[in-house]
């Protein structure tokens, strides 16, 4: 579980982010998505490249989904409750859920006693992309590892 909605809880306290401009010119476009990627997903502005810009104008556009609604629901938890799989979480440590980190470690500590909660360090909610090497170094530690105890 990487960066996980579902799991019920609280988001920080976040300016709202920009809806996109219908007739938007691109580079104002680009602005609008490197405003929001600081505000939801990425901690430090310095990692939003333009890889992270034309992922989020092709994904922005084609979101459906509500997500504060998603993201704040019960849904996932309901469904890990129900699974006998082993699950590990990374967590950037600036993520938007960064005031309920706590209680998500113990909410999943209470499904699964051996699943490992990482947090890393200075990055946000899109910790697979601004920590790519230091999620791919924890990855490749639980899937080389998979009955290690919890980690932090």
């Amino acid at each position: 579980l990487i960066g996980a909605s579902g799991l019920r809880g609280r988001f920080a306290k976040l300016d709202p982010v920009a809806k996109l401009p219908a007739d938007a010119d691109p580079v104002t476009l680009s602005e609008v998505h490197r405003r929001n990627l600081s505000i939801m997903m990425i901690h430090d502005p310095a990692r939003i490249d333009a890889l992270a810009l034309e992922i989020q104008s092709v994904n922005a556009p084609r979101t459906r989904v509500l997500s504060p609604e998603h993201a704040l629901s019960d849904k996932l938890e309901q469904v890990l409750r129900r699974t006998p799989a082993r699950f590990h979480s990374f967590w950037g440590e600036r993520c938007i859920f960064e005031p309920d980190l706590a209680r998500r470690r113990e909410l999943l500590r209470s499904i699964q006693a051996q699943s490992a909660f990482h947090i890393v360090p200075g990055a946000g909610h899109w910790v697979q992309y601004e920590a790519a090497d230091e999620c791919n170094r924890l990855l490749l530690d639980v899937l080389m590892n998979p009955d290690a105890g919890p980690r932090l």
